[in-house]
């Protein structure tokens, strides 16, 4: 598997990373001995431990000590992974889940499924919503529901987008300005309605009154809080459990996740450059970031792929795990939106 390591070598370095995943405390050569089926001495194992520290595929946090793995080492054990045919063929019926999936809308569902995530791995899940191009309106309905209150529901092709009531006139013409509505606006993108709110000369209109522009004020600010807003986030707190991570560690990661210009910015340069899903430590090139491990998958609606998706951990976690976790969510989010996409049609 690597020509630079023999295969005892393997061996011992797998079941050393195997270990302190399990144990997150240094492994020494005596405990080797003891959970591995090597036919050698404890002098064997610690020559062949030097040896792999020499290559920094293992390191010593202090004389005495175990031995813990490296970025190298992690990167050695997620490539012994990649072949398990566990990890390859992952699909819907290898997780269960309880209950079937019936959403409004797409924030329900992308936040359901960052906190399966970050339960599933124990580490911090976040879900880039679909990309702002890819939204488009299908349609926008107005019903009576009270007096001359009405519900106001824009509808996207992936679904229920947003919901709002909005005080009508008795004598405005509601269901010719639905009509306008809907033929004005469907089809667009979310980016295009943006624009559009944005050149509209409402006065230009017959049925125009002023005290409606709040139909048009909430729209500009659906519309804005789609550009803010642009992640779903959980699982900060069950890093703090992570006993290998320091507040150091904990705090930097909050910082770099509070910006959603930094997250865009790894989101693209770990697609870019990704190691089979999985980058380690220095291999995120993010200095705030290496004492995470950070998991990587995308989504999409039919043929488009719509968003990404990243689980950060400690180092010192279940890789197989963690990889089938984030491949089931992938999946399963892209077998919804495509049905919705396909209804919405």
């Amino acid at each position: 598997m690597n020509t630079e390591l023999t295969k005892r070598q393997e061996m011992i370095l797998y079941a050393i990373i195997q270990e302190f995943i399990t144990i997150k405390k240094p492994v020494s050569s005596k405990k080797i001995l003891e959970i591995s089926s090597l036919d050698c001495s404890s002098a064997t194992i610690r020559n062949e431990m030097k040896r792999l520290e020499e290559m920094d595929y293992i390191t010593q946090p202090h004389t005495s000590a175990g031995r813990m793995p490296t970025d190298k080492g992690y990167r050695f054990y997620v490539e012994c992974l990649k072949n398990m045919r566990a990890v390859q063929t992952t699909n819907s019926t290898d997780i269960d889940l309880v209950d079937e999936f019936r959403y409004n809308n797409i924030e329900e569902l992308l936040a359901y499924f960052s906190v399966f995530l970050a339960k599933w791995t124990g580490g911090l899940a976040i879900i880039e919503k679909p990309f702002i191009e890819k939204l488009r309106i299908s349609r926008i309905s107005l019903t009576n529901v009270f007096l001359n209150y009405w519900v106001v529901v824009v509808i996207t092709n992936m679904g229920l987008s947003e919901t709002f009531i909005v005080p009508m006139e008795d004598k405005f013409p509601v269901k010719e300005f639905e009509q306008f509505l809907s033929n004005k606006l469907q089809g667009l993108s979310l980016r295009e309605l943006k624009e559009l709110l944005e050149q509209m000369d409402l006065p230009d209109y017959s049925w125009y009154n002023p005290e409606y522009d709040h139909v048009f004020t909430f729209l500009n600010q659906m519309v804005s809080r789609n550009y803010k807003n642009r992640f779903q986030k959980y699982g900060l707190e069950l890093l703090v459990r992570d006993e290998t991570l320091s507040q150091s560690d904990l705090k930097s990661c909050l910082v770099f996740t509070e910006s959603d210009d930094r997250l865009m910015g790894l989101f693209t340069s770990l697609e870019l450059e990704r190691h089979e899903n999985v980058n380690i430590g220095s291999e995120t090139k993010r200095q705030e970031l290496e004492a995470f491990a950070v998991f990587l998958n995308d989504y999409s609606g039919g043929e488009q792929k719509l968003g990404r998706m990243i689980v950060m951990t400690s180092k010192a976690t279940d890789y197989l795990q963690n990889l089938k976790g984030i491949r089931f969510a992938g999946n399963r989010i892209t077998e919804y939106l495509s049905r919705l996409m396909t209804l919405n049609e």
